[in-house]
């Protein structure tokens, strides 16, 4: 396991549910990434990791938002012609990689922003933003989309260690 999957694990990345498409992308993920989140662990020895591992996670999230957003036309008909031309039982089974991407990029995000304790109303706004644009690609409601990414925030903030747990370990 690369240092970069285990430092999500200790945060709750086992806690999630990842879809099989999911689990592919982090492999992904975390080939992309791994030299360059080490790079800044050797640059940056003095900071704190989950603030060097916040850093890379929004970038790539940012990265991922503007991917789609700049070809959310091109996504949105594609969606139509399988929904048109398939049955639903095999249109559900293409989706767009942009898409994969951005769910487990803003997965990953929301469980670090989550752990580090980020302000509510940042972290809401920006699941309201990440589930507007799944849910106009796909033609859904959003809600499902935001309650998804509030839950692994939360489920970041639960594997905090209290105050009082980190004092002793330093």
């Amino acid at each position: 396991m690369s240092a970069l999957i285990e430092h999500l694990e200790k945060l709750g990345l086992s806690q999630i549910f990842l879809s099989d498409k999911m689990t592919k992308q982090l492999q992904q993920f975390d080939s992309i990434n791994l030299s360059l989140y080490q790079h800044a662990l050797n640059k940056y020895p003095e900071k704190d990791p989950n603030g060097l591992l916040m850093g890379l996670l929004t970038k790539v999230t940012l990265a991922a938002i503007t991917q789609v957003e700049t070809n959310v036309d091109s996504l949105i008909a594609m969606h139509n012609v399988f929904n048109q031309s398939l049955e639903t039982e095999h249109a559900t089974k293409f989706e767009s990689n942009d898409l994969t991407q951005l769910e487990l990029n803003a997965t990953l995000w929301f469980l670090v922003m989550g752990y580090n304790q980020m302000e509510f109303s940042f972290c809401h706004e920006h699941a309201t933003r990440i589930a507007n644009l799944q849910a106009n690609v796909e033609q859904k409601s959003n809600v499902q989309g935001i309650e998804t990414l509030m839950k692994v925030y939360y489920l970041g903030q639960k594997s905090r260690p209290s105050w009082f747990a980190r004092l002793f370990k330093k």
